[in-house]
């Protein structure tokens, strides 16, 4: 049976680091799924994304829609904005490319990277 995505439901993603900490502890990223159309316009950004990771980042901005829990060095919660994709660390923002792309239904390899 064919699924297709429902890109007004969100998935919340919580890295594999924090899953074993207490939920109040977690950081939750909101995903936004992808549509065909999305994927297919970003796919080409994605496969160059081993050799310019800026790429990741401009999958997020399109894909991750929010996120709870998210704290800077001092402590203080970081408030979601589109602006504030650019401050993840590459390796998280990685990690979250990775998911939004297993989202759309390929693999990391499928994708290019």
């Amino acid at each position: 049976m064919a699924v297709i995505v429902d890109p007004d439901i969100p998935l919340e993603f919580v890295l594999p680091e924090d899953r074993k900490k207490p939920k109040k502890d977690q950081t939750v990223f909101r995903l936004k799924p992808l549509t065909g159309r999305e994927f297919a316009k970003l796919a080409g950004s994605l496969a160059l994304a081993q050799e310019n990771p800026e790429k990741i980042y401009d999958l997020l901005r399109v894909t991750l829609i929010g996120w709870d829990g998210l704290k800077n060095s001092s402590g203080s919660e970081v408030e979601y904005t589109s602006d504030a994709v650019d401050l993840l660390p590459i390796d998280i923002a990685s990690v979250l490319a990775d998911a939004a792309i297993k989202l759309a239904g390929l693999t990391p390899e499928e994708a290019g990277n």
